[in-house]
């Protein structure tokens, strides 16, 4: 089993070529963004600050799917500012 971080097509379809003349599986991170979406009605906006700075700082943010960008209202933004600065 090869696991590739490709960080780019290019690369990506060299290790897909290079793993499938051996028939070796393979699972790449092929890269994205992951956002994080923070509605009005969510239960507790201490609660979702806590999980969105655990996401993004286990293992020093170097996860597939690490929190690269927030979306939230702007009726709770200044909340969730705060309590992120505060932690």
């Amino acid at each position: 089993m090869i696991r590739a971080n490709a960080g780019s097509p290019g690369v990506g379809r060299i290790v897909s070529r290079a793993a499938a003349e051996h028939l070796t599986p393979t699972v790449m991170e092929l890269g994205g963004k992951a956002p994080v979406v923070v509605c009005d009605s969510v239960a507790s906006i201490k609660e979702c600050a806590k999980r969105i700075a655990f996401g993004k700082w286990i293992n020093a943010g170097q996860t597939c799917m690490a929190p690269d960008y927030v979306l939230v209202s702007s009726s709770a933004l200044l909340l969730i500012i705060l309590v992120l600065c505060v932690m």
